[in-house]
């Protein structure tokens, strides 16, 4: 794909891909638009690696994945992605050998300003009986 400048930055990368994410001023293109938050992830943008992810979670314009999809929120939610870090602690959630891990993004999702956060960390404790 070539991308309209060569030297985007990522925010840049990111922005076109939330475009034709959306039709927003182009026309409507997931496959377009998976590839723009792609070249952003590989510039180090963690929110990009988070649509990623949703991309291949849900199958969006891509075949889904849900092993690569893991991979994409774990990386973003490294980065510092609050949106990723709620995501992956989600998935962690559902195999008992990594509910502590879970608690642990879910802390820094919170302490990142998601107040859902706050709710999956009670609910899952006490379904979890983690403290």
């Amino acid at each position: 794909m070539k991308f309209n400048q060569p030297e985007e930055s990522a925010p840049e990368l990111y922005e076109h891909g939330l475009r034709h994410e959306l039709g927003n001023e182009c026309p409507l293109d997931l496959k377009k638009a998976f590839e723009y938050y792609l070249e952003a992830a590989r510039k180090g943008h963690a929110l990009s690696c988070w649509r990623q992810g949703f991309f291949l979670e849900w199958g969006r314009g891509v075949k889904r994945d849900l092993n690569k999809a893991t991979e994409c929120y774990r990386l973003s939610a490294e980065g510092g992605c609050a949106y990723a870090q709620l995501r992956y602690a989600q998935i962690l959630f559902n195999n008992k050998n990594t509910i502590h891990e879970a608690v642990s993004w879910l802390e820094k999702a919170s302490s990142n300003g998601l107040p859902d956060a706050l709710y999956l960390l009670d609910v899952n404790a006490a379904l979890h009986q983690v403290h």
